[in-house]
């Protein structure tokens, strides 16, 4: 019998990518940490020609997969060895430190005082992408700059957003005494080398559309931290940056019924969607550093994007609790978007619903449809048809039979898909376009009196229609 080939595998036959191996992974049996790549490819892969520990290496270290591992042989692994792994160390405190600082984050700290002493020069600054001059406001108190990627945007020339964001086309944007990289003092740090391995590269940077903002954070304790933190980082300016303009560039471009022209999350590359990267640059070092990696669990692959314009500035909400809530409500309509299934994006929009119906306290779909109708209803007929018509979208049994037919009590407690439901696709797209036409008559309305507290603005509702016969 002819003996098979000897092959040595490598990470790419085993389909795991160089960031993937470096990461720092803890063992979930016996605690320890470890890289995938600390091992040769062909031991993860159970020998020359076998695939058999492929799936352990994710959550196991090698010893454990093998069974060689402290649970196996505990006197191998001396005691006090574990026990001084959990003290903590600088790394832990520097860590939690930097974590506090990117939670306290503000991103245009000082904006208005920036936008109102902008002279015409700084503007055209702006407008055509000489960064360090446009904002040289911030830069000269010690404020950072933040540059991050967006895919799946298009425009033509700069647009400018509430807090100093500001977007550039691909190749439109000065990197001029932004392009100093840190020295550091270990080129082969493991933080680095991950950034690096998720694309963290000027080259790669200077091939998208750009964002760049101003935000208040402290560069040189985030830059001693460890990958994780970077992360973080990362995380938290995409979420700021979706707050403060990219949900509302969701809001006003896409619809419910058709959600997939809708942007990447500011930082996401599109070389590879799965990694995203950020600058950060540092005006009291006068230096740059680049940080990256699997920031986000997954990337929005539908549709092409969409085309930018320049808002409307009154269009934004303003500073009451009214438009606290708007910007919650518009998170929420942007994670419907970005829902793998109609299903979960009709629960979803129910929800929202719920939410601006009764914004600081749980209340039964009995009373938030009395909320909802008020604000699509010009009568008492148009009113009671959409009480009716909320039966039907959430719990509703048959007269006749008893069975439920109400849409979200089958799919929540029954477990059908809202696809068995209504198989057709155009009729789902017009249930969605009907939820659509419940949810932006609320947004819209409360943007217009987004300056507003909220017991104002409860004030305000009551001036409605009081329709109050019920069918």
């Amino acid at each position: 019998m002819a003996r098979k080939p000897f092959h040595r595998a490598s990470f790419e036959d085993l389909n795991i990518s160089p960031y993937q191996a470096a990461l720092v992974r803890e063992c979930e049996i016996c605690k320890c940490q470890y890289t995938i790549d600390a091992h040769e490819p062909w031991e993860w892969a159970g020998g020359v020609t076998s695939f058999a520990n492929l799936e352990c290496c994710d959550h196991w270290c090698l010893a454990c997969t093998l069974g060689v591992g402290p649970t196996d042989f505990l006197e191998s692994y001396p005691e006090e060895e574990s026990a001084a792994e959990l003290d903590p160390t600088d790394e832990a405190a520097v860590a939690e430190q930097a974590r506090e600082n990117i939670a306290a984050l503000q991103i245009g700290p000082r904006y208005e005082d920036w936008a109102d002493d902008r002279t015409d020069e700084v503007y055209a600054a702006q407008c055509r992408g000489d960064i360090l001059k446009a904002y040289s406001f911030f830069t000269d108190q010690g404020i950072p700059l933040i540059i991050m990627p967006l895919t799946r945007a298009i425009s033509d020339r700069s647009v400018h957003y509430p807090n100093g964001i500001t977007y550039y086309p691909p190749g439109t944007a000065n990197f001029d005494g932004l392009d100093h990289l840190d020295e550091v003092a270990n080129p082969d740090d493991r933080a680095i080398r991950l950034s690096e391995y998720a694309g963290a590269t000027l080259g790669n940077l200077k091939q998208h559309a750009l964002l760049v903002f101003p935000a208040a954070l402290d560069p040189q304790l985030i830059a001693k931290a460890d990958h994780e933190v970077h992360l973080d980082l990362i995380r938290r300016l995409s979420e700021e940056v979706d707050k403060i303009c990219l949900n509302f560039v969701r809001y006003y471009s896409c619809k419910l019924e058709k959600p997939h022209a809708i942007p990447a999350r500011a930082g996401q590359t599109k070389s590879d969607p799965a990694m995203s990267i950020c600058l950060v640059y540092d005006p009291e070092k006068k230096s740059s550093r680049l940080y990256g990696g699997a920031a986000f669990p997954f990337a929005f692959t539908g549709g092409i994007g969409i085309w930018l314009r320049q808002p409307e500035w009154q269009r934004f909400p303003g500073v009451g609790e009214v438009g606290k809530i708007v910007y919650h409500a518009l998170t929420l309509y942007a994670t419907m978007l970005e829902a793998s299934s109609d299903t979960i994006r009709f629960v979803q929009a129910l929800s929202l619903l719920e939410f601006l119906a009764f914004p600081t306290e749980f209340k039964v779909m009995a009373e938030v449809k009395k909320i909802i109708a008020r604000y699509v209803s010009s009568d008492q007929t148009a009113y009671d048809k959409v009480l009716e018509r909320f039966k039907e979208l959430t719990g509703k049994k048959d007269a006749t039979t008893g069975v439920e037919t109400g849409f979200r009590t089958r799919i929540v407690h029954i477990g059908d898909r809202i696809e068995s439901l209504i198989p057709s696709p155009r009729d789902r797209q017009e249930l969605f376009a009907e939820l659509d036409g419940y949810i932006r008559p609320v947004i819209n309305h409360m943007i217009e009196h987004s300056e507003l507290g909220f017991d104002e603005y409860t004030q305000v509702r009551k001036t409605f229609p009081a329709f109050l016969k019920q069918p």
